[in-house]
């Protein structure tokens, strides 16, 4: 019982606060307000899916345009090293013509920073740069791939065993006189020569917080732009952003990246044809979503205070123009409910629906009390008739009343007696 009696309780407070007018006409201007809100939110929604498809298409041309840089990259390797590999000096590895000629061309081909040959077993024969010591290779990726398929293989992130330098190991078959694969002539790409190929490429492109970074197809870093030092080499094939570039190879995805913030990505292979790597990339989610934020915030700001100004208005104009004619129809009204039926509302009548209204409530009040009044004057005349002594006492207590009820200032009776009719009271 007590806990129906609290629910009947709050049900009919909130009853009673709907019922109000001025709270009806608020929820009226604050519910009108709503559509504008739903216009300004879909407008925001378009806004950032056509900065996001605009953001995803610039990237994905921008990547596919770099990519195809250094797929040529690749492809002038690829030439150089088949031509060097058809020359006798390399065919017959003879270490000091052979180095020799790669250290000439190494002087004019600025995206190495080294040349060689090695045997089938590994063994540098001949290099662009002086060795020191006897040096292998036979554990490269690359060198054991071309070893298998005699073709043109791109190795992973390597740090070089004679230039100790950050680099991309390649390499091409070289065949002895009868067809037999004897060695690999190899090349190794200069990383950093790939790092400003990376730069020229996105310059003027992006957000200064955005990045363009390529990887190696086993997920290390190989450049990345704005340049991070630090991260070349890394190797974080469990970055979600990596993760997903190894995965699915192109497409566009919001995720975290290297330096775990979120950003939208657009990512392809640098060649579809070999295995090579990947390059992607990427603008801060918060960065991209700035200007409609801050147009967001700024329509919802003045929304906010058109509303508050319109509700201050009604507000307003519900207590002047309204609640000023409306309240005193209510104390006329109380008035009435108390016993005083010659309450009125006092409202000057005009042409609206509460000068209507306050027209038809004073009829009505009168009409009541005239109604009342009769009533009483029934009442009291019975009451007269029921304890009058004599005829005279009778005719001057009904003048009394009949006066009183008809506010006249003279009022007589007269009873036809003989064929005359003489006043008997007045």
């Amino acid at each position: 019982m007590e806990k129906w009696f609290n629910l009947a309780t709050r049900d009919r407070q909130m009853t009673g606060f709907f019922s109000s007018l001025r709270t009806r006409l608020l929820l009226i201007v604050f519910f009108g307000a709503l559509p504008a809100l739903a216009i300004i939110m879909y407008s925001c929604l378009e806004q950032r899916q056509l900065a996001k498809d605009t953001a995803v298409k610039e990237m994905l041309n921008k990547t596919l345009t770099i990519a195809s840089f250094q797929k040529m990259v690749f492809e002038e390797a690829h030439k150089d090293l088949a031509i060097l590999a058809e020359l006798p000096v390399m065919r017959g590895q003879k270490p000091k013509p052979c180095s020799a000629i790669l250290a000439n061309l190494l002087k004019t081909h600025l995206e190495y920073v080294n040349l060689g040959v090695a045997d089938r077993s590994g063994k540098i024969i001949c290099s662009a740069l002086p060795m020191e010591k006897e040096v292998s290779i036979a554990d490269r990726p690359y060198f054991q791939t071309v070893l298998k398929t005699g073709r043109f293989e791109v190795g992973a992130y390597q740090v070089g065993r004679i230039s100790a330098k950050v680099s991309i190991g390649v390499g091409y078959p070289v065949s002895d006189a009868r067809g037999n694969i004897a060695g690999v002539i190899f090349a190794a790409l200069d990383l950093n020569w790939l790092q400003n190929l990376l730069k020229e490429g996105a310059r003027g492109l992006f957000d200064p917080q955005a990045n363009i970074t390529v990887i190696d197809r086993d997920g290390s870093v190989l450049a990345l732009w704005p340049e991070r030092v630090q991260w070349v080499g890394l190797h974080r094939p469990e970055v979600e952003i990596i993760q997903t570039v190894l995965t699915q190879g192109k497409g566009t995805i919001a995720a975290y990246g290297l330096d775990g913030v979120q950003k939208l990505y657009a990512f392809s292979p640098l060649d579809r044809s070999r295995q090579v790597g990947f390059i992607y990339a990427g603008i801060p989610l918060n960065i991209l979503y700035t200007k409609m934020n801050r147009d967001l915030a700024r329509n919802l700001i003045f929304l906010g205070l058109g509303i508050t100004l319109a509700l201050a208005a009604a507000w307003f104009s519900c207590s002047q123009l309204a609640l000023s004619r409306i309240t005193p129809l209510i104390n006329a009204a109380r008035r009435i409910l108390a016993g005083d039926l010659s309450a009125r509302t006092g409202l000057a009548y005009g042409k609206g629906e509460i000068d209507h209204l306050a027209r038809g409530f004073d009829e009505m009040a009168r009409e009541l009390q005239r109604r009342a009044e009769a009533v009483q004057f029934a009442n009291r005349t019975l009451i007269i008739a029921n304890q009058a002594g004599t005829t005279e006492q009778l005719l001057h207590e009904f003048i009394t009343e009949i006066k009183n009820y008809t506010r006249c200032a003279a009022v007589g009776i007269r009873i036809l007696q003989d064929g005359k009719i003489p006043y008997q009271a007045y």
